[in-house]
């Protein structure tokens, strides 16, 4: 169910600055403190996520090759 004004438009809202520094800027000290201890973890998280999904790609392709191919996987000219 939406509301809408008597004359049937839609109201909208102005939307503000929506960029990282702006939500950053935000923040008070305490948030700040804990978006920084959370940062590097996360970002170390993806990176492991990212390099997991690579591994076992470049393993699957390897692991189900043709026997002649099994050498030349990776290779452009293969």
């Amino acid at each position: 169910m939406s509301i809408v004004e008597p004359s049937r438009a839609i109201e909208v809202a102005p939307i503000g600055d929506t960029s990282v520094l702006a939500f950053f800027r935000d923040m008070n000290v305490p948030e700040r403190g804990t978006f920084w201890a959370c940062a590097p973890g996360r970002a170390l998280g993806n990176a492991i996520a990212i390099f997991a999904v690579l591994a076992y790609g470049v393993f699957f392709i390897a692991a189900f090759a043709r026997p002649e191919r099994r050498g030349r996987i990776l290779h452009a000219d293969a």
